[in-house]
């Protein structure tokens, strides 16, 4: 089935796409020169992903990846919940519906910003991954290069819903960091994390 329609060029937004990025599979081009004037915004950030895997698995059923991850048929085909933590941009709305279709989803629009205000997501989205995984379904949390965002929203749900082995936001990145060595929120995000770890622990009965 031809899932591209008549979906626009992600560089022009003028013509449909003819062909789409050789890496993620999520952004499209309606020409070579189109896809030229996008290499420094888009193909030359993805391209330095890959020199690690697009997906990690953090624990029996949760995965931890980048957007190149929605790209692979026969992983996506295991997993029935996704948390994509990316703004409405860069990468063409209508090819990540289609690689999620079918899917559970929750979108957290938030760029990796120490500014961004990701903490705002981090009990909803904990939440969610907490149902999902025991339905028995297998989630997949990611953002673009899923370095960042991805990662401090699965540390949250760590150090919440598996303190007893995670005690600390440290203890959840420990393990984050030995599947996934490149895992590192920005600053600004780690801070939101030990402040919204540290009251989810004062609200819980003593």
């Amino acid at each position: 089935m031809d899932v591209y329609g008549s979906v626009l060029c992600s560089n022009c937004q003028c013509k449909p796409i003819t062909e789409i990025c050789a890496i993620c599979h999520l952004v499209g081009y309606c020409s070579v020169a189109c896809t030229s004037e996008d290499w420094e915004t888009h193909c030359r950030n993805i391209h330095s992903s890959k020199t690690e895997n697009d997906w990690d698995p953090v624990l029996p059923g949760l995965w931890l990846g980048s957007v190149c991850a929605l790209s692979n048929e026969k992983f996506m085909q295991g997993i029935q919940a996704v948390v994509t933590a990316m703004p409405y941009h860069r990468v063409s709305e209508e090819l990540l519906s289609a690689w999620l279709y079918g899917k559970h989803q929750r979108r957290v629009l938030v760029t990796d910003d120490p500014s961004s205000d990701i903490q705002q997501y981090f009990a909803s989205t904990a939440r969610f991954i907490d149902i999902h995984l025991r339905r028995g379904q297998n989630v997949l949390v990611h953002c673009f290069g899923g370095h960042s965002r991805s990662v401090a929203l699965v540390l949250y749900y760590l150090a919440v819903y598996h303190s007893s082995r995670f005690p600390t936001v440290a203890a959840a990145l420990a393990h984050v960091q030995a599947v996934r060595p490149s895992a590192k929120p920005n600053p600004g995000f780690m801070q939101q994390l030990e402040n919204a770890v540290a009251q989810s622990k004062k609200l819980l009965p003593t």
